[in-house]
Formats: C-alpha cells, sequence, structure tokens
C-alpha cells in the first residue's frame, strides 16, 4: 500500500510539471499593431507611445548639441511628430512574413543617410556607466548585440 501510494504520488508530481511546462512554453504569438493588424516583414511602422500626450514617436539621433556619434534611438519631444518609420526583419522568416513574439529581429529605421555614416539598423549599446541603450549602426542579418534586439 506505501508503495503505491509512493508511485501515485510521483506520477501525480509529473504530471502536473508536465502540464506546467507545456503551458509555459506556449508557442509565439503574432505581434499586433494597434489596429489589431498582425505586423509583417519588410512594411514601414511608426514606433508610437500608448499614452497619448507624452512625445512623439522613436526616430535615431544624437543627444547633444554637437550632432556628434553615436546615434542613439530617441523619442521626439513633440507628440505631432512620429518619428522615423522602421521595419521588422526576423532572423529566421516564416512562410507567412509575420512578426512573432520572443523572435530575434532586427529593426531599421528608414533614415538613409545619418551626421555619421553609421547604419540605420537598432543595436544595443552598452555605456560606461553600464547602462544599456538603442543605438544605431547595428548588422542587418548579424544575431547578437550588434544588430538583434
Amino acid at each position: 500500500m506505501k508503495t503505491s501510494l509512493v508511485a501515485f504520488s510521483f506520477i501525480s508530481f509529473t504530471l502536473a510539471i508536465t502540464l506546467l511546462i507545456s503551458i509555459t512554453t506556449a508557442a509565439p504569438e503574432s505581434v499586433l499593431d494597434i489596429t489589431g493588424q498582425k505586423l509583417k516583414t519588410g512594411l514601414n511602422y511608426n514606433i508610437l507611445p500608448v499614452i497619448r500626450g507624452n512625445g512623439g514617436g522613436l526616430t535615431i539621433s544624437t543627444t547633444n548639441n554637437n550632432k556628434t556619434c553615436p546615434l542613439y534611438v530617441v523619442q521626439e519631444k513633440v507628440e505631432i511628430l512620429n518619428g522615423k518609420s522602421v521595419t521588422f526583419t526576423p532572423y529566421k522568416a516564416n512562410k507567412h512574413g509575420l512578426i512573432l513574439t520572443s523572435t530575434d529581429l532586427n529593426i531599421k529605421s528608414s533614415i538613409t543617410t545619418t551626421v555619421c555614416s553609421k547604419s540605420p539598423v537598432w543595436r544595443l549599446l552598452k555605456v560606461l556607466s553600464g547602462v544599456w541603450f538603442l543605438s544605431a549602426d547595428g548588422v542587418e542579418g548579424n544575431p547578437g548585440h550588434l544588430g538583434y534586439i
């Protein structure tokens, strides 16, 4: 009887863990825009704040008045400015051209020329203070901190 109880407890525990793992590892879902449409590879999108009145969209700019590099991803100060459009390109494209959650991707600004001739692909940049920022000059198609976020 004692062996049966231990076996039942072990089977119940294993079943519970398996169920928990299957719930937490759900397949990636499509990313939606504010109108509920699925984001697609290669189309232009503007990234805007969710709450109105908190500035405009995202763009690439210097953070000082000298207009020197590096270029950072910054928010427009004025709400009516939508920033520069971006395209999303997943590292591993799916057959429908959709952007999915939890996948590596490039974000590329529509800016064609910059003050410092840097790539308009976004990347993570760690500054001396140890803080991470979004910056330009990523490498398109290169996974990791050089071009994927």
